[in-house]
């Protein structure tokens, strides 16, 4: 049985693993936000190493493998206009960023990486920085670098560079120290935390989701990015509406969760109760007001669109009420009609 998937077409995106290494120039990006698994173990031994080298470190120029031993590795990923995440579990591997390559291929998205089990050894210009489990790491895909992997497991977000950029301004920091500052930030942890629930599920999500959390794990890092940016007291009000912004994301994904509540949604975001609440007080909205009315503007989209022969005590469920004369009481009192009238 193949390990390997893709979930898109042709027309969706030119490029497909297997046929030559991604190219930002020859190939761009999916229209929309695609789903890939590739497994090293669906091809012969000798093979192995090449493939990964070709379909999974686009960003790098792999080094000859030495070591007579099979080759293993693994990963998953969310692709989109806006960005990319990765997870990854693979044998140890090294390689390298020549000058000039990104001129060459187009590459020259800002990678912030979570090493989960292994080590990452980086060089950078004069710079040299070592990443361990819990920690994170850096990749400007426009600086000649070199790294070199333990055997590991890691999740990576990419994001165009022109995002990294409008709020840590034209001239990046080096990648050791962009590292640095947001393992000791803490909207960093709550993008750690973040990456590493979604490296967890990424196989198991409906792609609805996938994009949804895409979304919302970039929505994190420009958080994270805007913490270590040292802004004003005034543009710090962005940071908050960065933290609503991707709370509002989360509602949309777990609405049909009929448990979901502040306490979960907190728990998702990684970030403390008081926190949230201060986040939806500037926006001048109960979080449990927010969470109802989104469930209801769903419930009327679904009694809109739905067929007939989907009942309203089940669109009422796909929205989060088991409840059917609750939800309806909660309809009319929100649209001024009962479901049955908004349906038509």
């Amino acid at each position: 049985m193949k390990r390997s998937t893709v979930d898109w077409s042709k027309d969706a995106w030119s490029w497909r693993p297997g046929e030559g290494r991604w190219s930002m120039r020859r190939h761009g990006l999916p229209k929309a936000a695609v789903y890939a698994r590739l497994d090293t173990r669906d091809h012969r031994p000798h093979e192995r190493y090449d493939f990964w080298r070709e379909a999974a470190l686009y960003e790098i120029d792999a080094d000859r493998r030495s070591d007579p031993s099979p080759f293993l590795a693994e990963g998953a990923g969310v692709i989109g206009p806006g960005g990319s995440i990765f997870t990854t579990r693979s044998h140890a591997l090294a390689g390298g960023r020549r000058r000039g390559q990104s001129e060459r291929d187009g590459g020259d998205d800002i990678a912030i990486g979570l090493v989960l089990s292994g080590k990452r050894r980086h060089e950078e210009g004069d710079e040299r920085s070592l990443a361990t489990a819990g920690q994170f790491f850096a990749f400007d895909a426009r600086s000649e670098s070199r790294l070199s992997w333990t055997a590991f497991e890691a999740v990576h977000l990419a994001m165009r560079r022109e995002r990294a950029e409008a709020i840590l301004g034209p001239q990046l920091p080096s990648s050791a120290a962009l590292a640095r500052w947001l393992g000791a930030s803490p909207a960093g942890r709550i993008l750690a935390a973040q990456m590493r629930a979604l490296a967890g599920e990424i196989d198991n999500l409906h792609p609805d989701e996938r994009s949804s959390l895409l979304q919302i794990t970039l929505d994190l890092a420009d958080l994270a990015l805007r913490d270590v940016a040292g802004r004003t007291e005034d543009e710090d009000l962005d940071v908050a509406g960065s933290v609503f912004t991707a709370a509002m994301r989360l509602i949309d994904v777990n609405l049909a969760n009929p448990a979901f509540d502040p306490d979960m949604l907190a728990g998702l975001l990684g970030c403390s109760r008081a926190t949230l609440y201060r986040c939806f007080a500037e926006q001048d909205i109960a979080i449990a007001e927010a969470i109802r009315a989104r469930r209801l503007v769903r419930a009327r989209d679904m009694l809109l669109r739905a067929p007939r022969s989907v009942s309203i005590a089940e669109i009422a469920m796909r929205c989060g009420y088991l409840d059917p004369a609750h939800f309806s009481r909660l309809f009319r009192q929100e649209f001024g009609v009962s479901p049955t009238d908004a349906r038509g």
